[in-house]
């Protein structure tokens, strides 16, 4: 009887968290739009032809692809095929797949550390905020998560069989979630090595050659897609997007590689440059720029050719935003030209503006300013504490403090040059901790990354808060010079949560009440004499209520606000300090629908769409860069060329080549930004296109009126800061223009 009754609270309880997971991924799905359109678009290609399917591309037309392997965006394709092309059938799978990740934990947990570590492990997962954020987008980390946990499940399998079998599971779940994030799905790979080879009671031969028959089949499914792609000829496949050589392997290892340890952003179009903490690449380029960032920011200083210190309305901004200086910096309707004919790509393109919210940063009614402080993408100063900073803490760090020094109790008893006495337990900690502290060493030191990538650190602190605290427990509960350890760890992570909540003063004090409140609850329960034992473990939850108060608050905000589809992070509205929303949660006025950016596009899809001549090989409308060709791709699902791919600097279009497509009638529309175009090819592509081609009146086509670049007119509110960047439309003549 007994048994049965603790199986049926194990399991409710499991159900309790598995439904608070599924509230949290799945409330609200449909508000969240396309989410990143760049993806999105791609996905609507890939649904026009098996080729494009295939090659990952991100235009119907197969011009060139995404900056991403293909397997997510497959599964996504599944979906809209199933369910309809719906932003939310393609943020689906992510969102089950962080459910399923909730659920994995407690079996790997439980597996060594038992039914109440696997239950901690399993709450922690589910309300990590940069795992809901980043699971209501369609950004692949959650899927890439959910195969890392299953690689760790066929490993520990593999442990305990002795058997090569599972080892192939590990290879091809490794090898799926290679093709689904390239590099960073081997963050893991050190803590597969090492749980295998302290775990498994093998000989260390037998175990040597296990893991390299695994790691020889892990190479060959990683790579098997991109040596497809680079043994069909270019001339029969997309252009790789986000290279300057047409090479996936430059993609894997470069872009998506080394470069995000290094902070070295090389892309199309000869264009480098190095990401700087504090201050944005490339200052001191904008000089005829005055100003701060526009309305949407509050006031604004005058910028010293990076970012002006923006003051949000209502709050302080951030202690690392740059103050303000004479000369350079971003007017309020956006930068209007760059000194020297060079911007930095992301700037260059609007990315920063349009691209993260519809309107641009002015959408986001004045909460985002200084949102640059601490990092390119709000990712703090590197540094061992870099995890615990007020950028990185609040979307994967409130129960950090717990999970590193859990290992000091699960480990105490180890005696290092006799490891063969380590327990299960034991051997389980050390996988844990080996995922945990390169993961963490790794982006305490990367040069460029963005914090929704940090949700590869959940599974590792869950799984050790929840091994830590129960060891903790059982240390408590059997005295002896232990018994206090739990209470310094706990109080310790109680005081650094309210540190961390004191810099949101809208919510601050709420969530300080109540996390003192079951503290304080718990302390009485648990301290007082000569009460019963069920008293005793009443406190102890109560007392994992009050670590779990503040992530649980910030875990939600992404279903109560909307999160940014681009840059997904987890946080209050009205109250980001140093994040800023433009890089995690918008708030609920500024949450669209699908088709609200499609909207702005509707009389320019519809002048374009009359005048097209479907051939074979012919473009609706070529663009410099990816954003705007997103909204018209989503809409049509017509072949529109964005002719230097997401950033507008891959080298995929040369003057030659866009001449001869010109005179075969392949492409005769151009929508082309009204500013400053950095990069050299690009500068190529632009002088040529308004040398041989004639500016269609905005009337016709549902442009601005407004000046977008001296005598020119635009699309207002696409792109670019305050969302007032100009577009123009240029369409093909064949003569010169004077």
């Amino acid at each position: 009887m007994d048994k049965r009754r603790r199986w049926t609270w194990d399991k409710g309880v499991l159900a309790l968290i598995a439904a608070i997971a599924l509230f949290l991924n799945l409330y609200a799905l449909n508000k969240e739009g396309y989410a990143n359109e760049y993806y999105a678009a791609a996905v609507r290609s890939m649904l026009e032809s098996w080729h494009n399917f295939f090659f990952a591309s991100f235009d119907p037309g197969g011009f060139i692809t995404i900056d991403k392997p293909p397997f997510d965006f497959w599964i996504q394709a599944a979906f809209a095929y199933v369910f309809g092309f719906h932003g939310w059938a393609l943020i689906l799978p992510q969102a089950l797949a962080d459910v399923g990740s909730v659920l994995l934990m407690y079996a790997l947990v439980k597996r060594h550390f038992g039914r109440v570590a696997g239950l901690i492990a399993s709450a922690v997962m589910a309300v990590t905020p940069i795992a809901v954020a980043v699971s209501r987008t369609n950004q692949v980390d959650g899927l890439l998560v959910f195969l890392m946990l299953l690689a760790t499940w066929f490993l520990f399998r593999a442990i305990e069989t002795k058997r090569l079998r599972p080892l192939v599971g590990v290879a091809v779940m490794e090898g799926l979630a290679f093709n689904t994030k390239m590099m960073e799905a081997y963050l893991i790979l050190p803590a597969l090595y090492v749980g295998y080879f302290v775990a498994c009671k093998l000989s260390w031969r037998k175990k040597l050659a296990y893991l390299g028959a695994m790691t020889a089949l892990l190479g060959a499914i990683s790579f098997s897609w991109a040596t497809i792609v680079q043994l069909t000829p270019p001339s029969d496949r997309p252009y790789v997007g986000s290279t300057t050589d047409n090479n996936e392997f430059t993609l894997i290892f470069g872009y998506n590689g080394v470069n995000r340890l290094t902070g070295n952003m090389s892309v199309g179009g000869g264009q480098n440059f190095r990401m700087e903490f504090g201050r944005f690449p490339g200052a001191g380029e904008f000089g005829r720029a005055s100003g701060g960032f526009g309305s949407g920011f509050g006031s604004a200083g005058a910028g010293s050719g990076g970012f002006a210190q923006g003051q949000r309305g209502g709050t302080q901004s951030p202690p690392t935003a740059p103050s303000g200086g004479s000369g350079g910096g971003f007017a309020s309707g956006g930068p209007s030209g760059a000194a020297g004919g060079q911007t930095p790509f992301a700037i260059r393109r609007g990315e920063f503006g349009g691209r993260f919210g519809t309107g641009g940063f002015g959408a986001f009614g004045g909460r985002a300013g200084g949102a640059f402080g601490g990092g390119m993408f709000d990712t703090g100063t590197r540094g061992v504490l870099r995890l615990f900073q007020a950028q990185l803490g609040p979307q994967i760090g409130w129960l950090l403090p717990i999970a590193c020094l859990s290992l000091v109790p699960l480990l105490r008893r180890v005696r290092w040059k006799r490891r063969s006495e380590l327990t299960e337990r034991e051997q389980a900690t050390i996988f844990w901790a080996a995922w945990l502290i390169p993961v963490g060493a790794f982006f305490s030191i990367a040069g460029f990354f963005h914090q929704y990538y940090l949700i590869t650190l959940a599974p590792p602190i869950a799984a050790l808060v929840g091994a830590g605290l129960t060891a903790m427990w059982r240390d408590f509960r059997t005295g002896g010079r232990w018994k206090g350890y739990l209470l310094g760890v706990v109080l310790l992570d109680l005081v650094y949560e309210c540190l961390m909540v004191r810099s949101y003063p809208a919510v601050r004090t709420a969530l300080i009440a109540v996390t003192l409140a079951f503290a304080a609850l718990s302390a009485a329960l648990v301290f007082l004499p000569r009460l019963a034992k069920g008293w005793r473990r009443a406190g102890a939850i109560a007392g994992l209520l009050a670590l779990l108060t503040v992530p649980a608050y910030w875990s939600i905000t992404p279903a109560l606000y909307g999160v940014n589809g681009t840059m997904p992070a987890a946080g209050p509205a009205g109250s980001q300090s140093g994040a800023g929303p433009a890089f995690g949660a918008a708030n609920a006025a500024s949450r669209t629908s699908e088709n609200d950016n499609v909207a702005q596009y509707k009389k320019l899809i519809q002048y374009l769409v009359a005048h097209y001549r479907p051939s074979k090989g012919s473009f609706l409308v070529a663009t410099l860069n990816a954003q705007p060709a997103e909204p018209i791709i989503i809409a049509t699902g017509l072949p529109v060329m964005a002719m230097g791919g997401f950033s507008g600097s891959d080298a995929a279009m040369t003057v030659a080549k866009l001449q001869q497509l010109c005179r075969q009638g392949k492409v005769k529309y151009f929508l082309i930004d009204g500013g400053g175009f950095g990069g050299r090819g690009n500068s190529e592509l632009v002088s040529w296109i308004e040398k041989h081609c004639k500016l269609v009146p905005a009337s016709a086509w549902g442009g601005s009126t407004s000046q977008a670049n001296g005598d020119r007119a635009g699309l207002a509110g696409v792109g670019g800061f305050g969302g007032m960047r100009g577009l123009e439309l240029y369409v093909y003549t064949g003569q010169a223009q004077s």
